[in-house]
């Protein structure tokens, strides 16, 4: 167990015995030799004559340079030290011998196995072309109930009949009344509206016109694919109703899909502190039904012979704890759009959703979810529904 708690991993060595054995025996006459020669050189050192002056000032010298050489003893030991310095194992213990060797040859091995390991790494970073997905048609992956909604919750009691709220909080509200209020949002020069995308890999069931291959259960990074391009439809029917807007298409949900509402804040954040004219955030999801048996559910309208994805128009509140205090605002003119999008599209809205959370609408007066469809529909009829959607924001807005 290491300091930190975690456990030592250790690497299976193999050692060839014939090797071990030859490297072995080169090391141990290689010890010998080394033994053998110091030990000489004190022999021929004790037999110096010490009746010869110059003789006796060598060994003067040499033992004053090194002292153990004037003792037998020492100089057997110094002998010892010296070749287990050079060797690193003690000769007179066969043991250590074999120690000091299995340090190299872990060291070999284990740069051996290093270099398969970084060479199958890389194959394995290099994976093999995916094949190109066929042309499917709904439902061949898994089984899709089509399906729609359109009432639920709180009626309106003024003139549009089909504006209905499902209200997930306490606050009791009054659609007629609070559709009749002016909102605090107006137009200013600069960009007045900022699409962003919270989990922008979300995407469709793959269709003819639009096949591709999923990350994950209709999850995709490939912007042509996901909640972007529907953001772009959105973005397109606006600038063509004279609304000057700023989509941004970062992927805020991967790698990591827990925190992603924290990042988007921060992308919302960023463009506010450059563009104060922004006032009305959309962020654009696609929703998800799924049974516990894996049938997903496509809610779908017809609008002018063309299938459309439903959309729901979602409301935070300040009610899960966080300040929102300007939440009714956002509640105005999402419910603004939801009128002229039950007047002029019939079908084509699911009720909308005010529930306890604030989902970054915290951030101006004029922000909300947008939940184009689900992971049963398509993108053909997700793009239908941004044409829409997009048309029926525009006109409210240019209604300011």
């Amino acid at each position: 167990m290491c300091k930190n708690g975690s456990m030592r991993k250790f690497k299976t060595i193999v050692v060839d015995k014939s090797s071990l054995y030859t490297a072995l025996a080169i090391l141990s006459s290689a010890a010998l030799l080394v033994y053998g020669a110091i030990a000489c050189a004190g022999f021929l050192f004790s037999h110096l004559s010490i009746t010869d002056e110059e003789n006796l000032l060598a060994r003067a010298s040499l033992e004053s340079a090194i002292p153990a050489l004037g003792d037998s003893g020492a100089r057997q030991t110094l002998a010892k030290k010296a070749a287990n310095a050079l060797l690193g194992f003690d000769i007179s213990d066969p043991k250590t011998i074999l120690y000091s060797q299995i340090g190299g040859l872990k060291i070999a091995n284990a740069q051996a196995a290093d270099a398969q390991t970084a060479k199958n790494a890389q194959a394995e970073s290099t994976p093999a072309p995916s094949p190109t997905p066929a042309a499917e048609d709904d439902g061949e992956r898994y089984p899709i109930v089509e399906t729609s909604s359109v009432v639920g919750g709180i009626a309106n009691t003024g003139t549009n009949k089909s504006l209905y709220v499902n209200n997930e909080t306490s606050f009791d509200i009054d659609i007629n009344s609070l559709l009749n209020e002016p909102l605090a949002i107006q137009k200013q020069d600069g960009p007045l509206v900022l699409i962003v995308h919270t989990h922008t890999t979300e995407s469709y069931t793959p269709s003819g016109q639009y096949s591709y291959s999923p990350e994950e259960s209709t999850r995709t990074q490939d912007k042509n694919f996901n909640v972007v391009r529907v953001g772009d439809g959105i973005a397109a029917e606006l600038q063509a109703a004279g609304i000057n807007v700023i989509h941004d298409t970062s992927i805020n949900d991967y790698p990591s899909y827990n925190g992603s509402y924290k990042k988007t804040l921060g992308v919302i954040e960023s463009y506010l502190a450059q563009y104060p004219s922004i006032q009305v955030v959309l962020d654009v999801h696609r929703d998800g039904m799924t049974s516990a048996d894996g049938t997903k559910y496509k809610v779908t309208a017809d609008i002018g012979g063309e299938k459309a994805a439903q959309v729901m128009v979602l409301c935070g509140s300040s009610e899960g704890g966080l300040s929102h205090p300007d939440w009714l605002e956002n509640l105005k003119l999402g419910l603004r759009i939801q009128d002229v999008l039950t007047t002029d599209y019939e079908g084509l809205a699911r009720p909308l959703h005010l529930v306890k959370e604030r989902y970054n609408q915290h951030a101006t007066k004029g922000s909300m979810i947008l939940e184009v469809g689900t992971d049963g529909n398509t993108l053909d009829e997700a793009l239908v529904t941004a044409k829409y959607v997009g048309r029926a924001i525009a006109k409210v807005l240019n209604s300011l």
